[in-house]
């Protein structure tokens, strides 16, 4: 039987990973004793989400960034609505364009 080039891949692969080093290690985060291969930090997926979420920041800090970004909202409403008067903005532009245009003629007309 003729192995094919993926298959010939394949058997390559498999025993590559069987002659790979393989430690004693403890997870970082639950502390429990496993063994991998030497770059493998954590015992499961879980722990290693785990750490991922802790070093992003604990729950107070994701907190304080939220109500940043809250307040970041606001104060961009409230200059919107300092620029533009309180009128509300239809999506395009050109109805804003048309609608001075009319004021304006009306504006001329009226003199």
């Amino acid at each position: 039987m003729v192995m094919t080039d993926d298959e010939i891949l394949r058997a390559a692969a498999r025993i590559r990973a069987t002659q790979r080093r393989k430690t004693t290690k403890s997870c970082p985060v639950c502390e429990t004793e496993f063994e991998g291969i030497a770059t493998k930090r954590y015992c499961s997926d879980r722990c290693r989400v785990q750490a991922s979420r802790a070093r992003e920041g604990d729950a107070e800090s994701a907190e304080t960034r939220r109500e940043e970004r809250r307040a970041i909202i606001e104060r961009l409403f409230k200059l919107r609505d300092e620029i533009y008067g309180g009128r509300m903005l239809p999506d395009d532009s050109t109805e804003i364009l048309r609608a001075e245009r009319e004021a304006r003629s009306q504006h001329l007309a009226d003199l």
